[in-house]
């Protein structure tokens, strides 16, 4: 089914046009009910533009619907994985240079920066603030924001209610896809789809959901990055181990050669004591020979 969803101050005055053709300015976007089973197309109307004649309409329908083809055209072309391509800069210890074009008092700064608790130091951001309500002044800054700075992403912030009519300008989102950079949207509230939404290659439903997001990025490099130093740091001790159980085994090797040796000495001792014994034994049994052959040659002169 098609619904028509508009905001009861222009139901009054969609309903002078009764019986006529409308020209309208709005989004589509896909309402899902898995419970059902059920998807619905609805159409919210932003701005009633007045009636027009069947060739009018026609021919500003099919300008349109051309611009959106080509805008999706480009969309398919563009290969940016948001949040790859800021791991793989934090993964290279470098902050990711973030910049966020926000309206010139608005305050949802403050929302992303709160959702990311504290991860903002893991980020280069920049905060440049324009009128969000002209094409031209967006566009101005977005390429002078992408010139000046060593821009990794570049997000555009602000919250619902009007004004966003900019955002659903064909025109202004092909010339924003013509930044070769990713391009992240994070417009309106959560029931709001316009067409640069559709077309960038990030999109969050509110700023704050941009802020969780990239929390989850930087606490996802803290935790990776804290693994890969404990695992550095179990590898250094190990080696230590190894190490100190080399150096345990080298003193034990020396510790049995010195005892190889003490044995070796020990013996030897032995040997000499032994040698020593047979000798002391040998020298006095070579005296008493001596003693006895004298007294026998003593008393053989006597007889004489």
């Amino acid at each position: 089914t098609l619904t028509l969803r508009i905001h009861q101050t222009m139901y009054n005055e969609i309903m002078q046009y009764n019986g006529k053709m409308v020209k309208l300015q709005g989004i589509f976007y896909i309402s899902v009910n898995p419970q059902l089973n059920k998807i619905d197309v609805v159409f919210g109307v932003y701005k009633i533009l007045g009636s027009f004649t069947s060739e009018k309409v026609d021919k500003a329908s099919m300008e349109r619907v051309n611009k959106i083809q080509t805008i999706f055209n480009k969309k398919s072309k563009r290969n940016y994985d948001v949040r790859n391509i800021l791991m793989k800069i934090l993964n290279k210890n470098q902050k990711p240079s973030v910049v966020f074009i926000m309206g010139s008092t608005g305050i949802v700064d403050k929302d992303v920066i709160s959702a990311m608790k504290g991860t903002d130091e893991y980020y280069d951001i920049k905060i440049v603030r324009t009128n969000l309500t002209d094409k031209e002044s967006i566009l101005s800054v977005a390429f002078q924001a992408i010139k000046e700075n060593n821009c990794d992403a570049l997000c555009i912030i602000r919250g619902g209610g009007d004004g966003l009519q900019v955002f659903n300008d064909p025109d202004f989102v092909l010339q924003i896809l013509e930044i070769d950079k990713p391009l992240v949207s994070a417009v309106g509230h959560a029931q709001d789809t316009p067409l640069f939404e559709q077309a960038a290659d990030q999109k969050f439903e509110t700023p704050t959901a941009l802020g969780v997001f990239l929390r989850e990025i930087a606490e996802n490099y803290r935790f990776s990055h804290r693994a890969k130093e404990l695992e550095e740091k179990v590898q250094q001790l190990m080696t230590q181990n190894m190490n100190a159980m080399a150096t345990i085994k080298e003193i034990q090797q020396a510790k049995d050669t010195i005892s190889q040796e003490i044995q070796k000495l020990q013996q030897e001792r032995d040997n000499l004591a032994k040698q020593a014994t047979k000798f002391k034994t040998a020298f006095i049994l070579a005296g008493i020979a001596v003693v006895v052959l004298l007294v026998v040659i003593l008393g053989m002169k006597i007889h004489m």
